[in-house]
């Protein structure tokens, strides 16, 4: 039955990948010059949908760029855009700030202006975790735009003192399990979990990693001899996964629910329907989150609770993992396109969206926002790790910078078969930990 079970989840999730896909590729198929968008205005491709594509236009719009650029959502496909060809967007907003180098040395890309890349006193005005991965050759080969704190945990601070579960912001990592377990004859479940959106699952395997050894977090990230998935840092992390997906009332509706769950539904379980109490989810969760606690009839000052992933021990690492799009230049891409990337890099051009939608993170530490209560810590940690002390170092989301293996048919897929071979089972733990690494040293 199991495995009848884990096929038509599978199954699920292909058909439901197969339609995006279709979908986000259709505005580039079979358009010549001139048959995409406004002729004479700048493309740019992104990732974005719904508010996210709202929040940017109306960044646009406030730099009175409406007019001269075409915006491309693309979704999950966004590296489309970086194929070449007539109609290939000048200006593309990658998600994935690791493929960068990769893209550069293959000749996919454009440097960009390294002024760009320095305050007026010609001091660089992103964090070092930026340049690392987006110089190559001593030169930029992109610009950060949008940050993401992958270490989050959004939590409803009303359902946790209902259900008796305590204050989820003292406790360490090793207590979520013996708060599954409390909860388990109660109609709450400890967390929300968006599977079937597979950044969100390789985020908590991730922070899970890091909890365990960041040290053995950092080689995996570095690539090289030293990068082997055969470590105990990496079983421990799965194992422990592994211990909340075999337990029934760990996750809300179960792991068959989860794995086809996405991320803005697993917000609404928590904040909306009230059938989990916490989501780790990314600061770019935030309207969904006020959304659905005005939904509930609630005012989010009252019920909404933000803390940090935790460490397995009080004195332990935490994860503090950063993720974010980054603009770049398509070979295509002439001076109009430069003076569109100047005008998005410049620090004041986020504003309107972090006043008005919110869920926004500035990478450049000269912008001058004034944050949520919600994410006001997530900007300070992510601009200056250095205030939290070494055992707090922030550090570039590992799926982006481990190639294919980051990808869909990657790491998310091992994850996901993982979870199917786990459900509810205690004594598939060790099979399943092993199957999952050998899966990963293959690559």
């Amino acid at each position: 039955m199991r495995a009848r079970v884990g096929t038509d989840i599978r199954e699920n999730m292909l058909t439901r990948r197969a339609l995006l896909r279709a979908a986000s590729i259709a505005p580039l198929a079979g358009c010549g010059t001139g048959v995409l968008g406004t002729p004479g205005a700048v493309r740019i491709a992104v990732s974005w949908s719904g508010s996210e594509l709202a929040a940017f236009r109306a960044v646009l719009d406030a730099l009175d760029l409406s007019g001269s650029v075409d915006v491309i959502p693309l979704g999950d496909e966004i590296e489309t855009a970086l194929t070449g060809g007539r109609s290939a967007p000048e200006l593309v907003m990658l998600p994935q700030a690791g493929r960068v180098r990769e893209l550069a040395e293959g000749g996919a890309l454009r440097d960009v202006p390294e002024s760009l890349w320095l305050d007026e006193l010609e001091k660089p005005c992103y964090p070092g975790v930026w340049a690392e991965l987006l110089y190559h050759d001593e030169r930029p080969y992109g610009v950060p735009f949008k940050a993401a704190d992958k270490s989050m945990v959004w939590f409803d601070r009303q359902s946790a003192l209902e259900s008796g579960v305590g204050t989820p912001a003292l406790w360490t990592l090793d207590f979520w399990l013996d708060r599954i377990e409390f909860l388990a004859g109660t109609d709450r479940r400890l967390l929300a979990l968006a599977a079937a959106d597979g950044w969100a699952l390789t985020d908590l395997f991730e922070n899970l990693l890091y909890a365990q050894d960041p040290e053995t977090y950092a080689a995996l990230a570095a690539g090289g001899e030293s990068a082997s998935w055969e470590k105990d840092a990496v079983r421990a992390a799965l194992h422990l996964l592994g211990s909340w997906a075999a337990n029934p009332a760990a996750f809300a509706g179960g792991v068959g629910t989860a794995l086809t769950m996405q991320f803005s539904d697993a917000v609404r379980e928590v904040f909306q329907r009230r059938r989990a109490v916490m989501v780790v989810a990314p600061d770019f969760a935030e309207p969904i989150v006020r959304k659905a606690v005005a939904e509930s009839g609630r005012n989010p000052a009252e019920v909404v609770g933000v803390m940090d992933f935790p460490g397995l021990a009080p004195a332990g690492p935490r994860p503090r993992i950063v993720g974010g799009d980054v603009l770049v230049l398509t070979p295509s891409a002439d001076d109009r396109a430069e003076r569109v990337l100047a005008a998005l890099a410049a620090p004041a051009a986020p504003l309107p969206w972090i006043n008005r939608f919110h869920g926004f993170l500035a990478p450049n530490e000269q912008t001058d926002a004034a944050y949520s209560p919600f994410l006001r810590p997530s900007a300070e940690r992510l601009r200056d790790s250095a205030v939290f002390g070494p055992r707090d170092e922030v550090v570039f989301d590992l799926s982006d910078q481990i190639g294919a293996l980051g990808g869909r048919n990657g790491l998310w897929r091992i994850l996901t078969e993982f979870l199917i071979a786990v459900d509810g089972d205690r004594s598939g733990i060790g099979p399943a930990v092993n199957d999952a690494v050998l899966a990963l040293a293959r690559w």
